[in-house]
């Protein structure tokens, strides 16, 4: 844990971070950096913006071929990312609209994944 002192800033108050900080966070002068609620009701601050995560994210589903695992292959082999082969994931019913009004009551019923989605993919690996 690294402990920040809350100081005045001209007319409004701030934190200042340590070298160390800075570091964790991946940030330097000048980035911008959230402050967002966690879960309890604490609050969070790092160089995520949930605005980025939202604007890409199409289904909001993480998992096969999705956004984010697209994403960290091409970043960390690239060799094995087929790019002519990328595509949208085709869902089926069963998760675009079945699925969804169970999540609301928090009921999570299993299927096998060829009934959710008919070519394998839940994200959207082209964006």
């Amino acid at each position: 844990m690294i402990a920040l002192k809350v100081t005045q800033v001209g007319n409004s108050v701030g934190v200042v971070l340590s070298r160390e900080a800075l570091a964790k966070l991946g940030v330097e002068k000048g980035d911008i950096i959230y402050l967002t609620e966690a879960s309890g009701g604490d609050m969070r601050i790092s160089a995520y913006d949930p605005a980025v995560e939202a604007k890409y994210e199409t289904t909001g589903l993480g998992g096969h071929a999705c956004e984010m695992e697209t994403s960290v292959a091409m970043y960390m082999l690239p060799e094995i990312v087929r790019e002519e082969a990328l595509e949208a994931g085709d869902l089926t019913e069963l998760m675009t609209d079945f699925r969804t009004d169970l999540k609301k009551y928090g009921v999570s019923i299993p299927y096998a994944f060829d009934e959710y989605t008919l070519n394998g993919a839940l994200g959207d690996a082209t964006l």
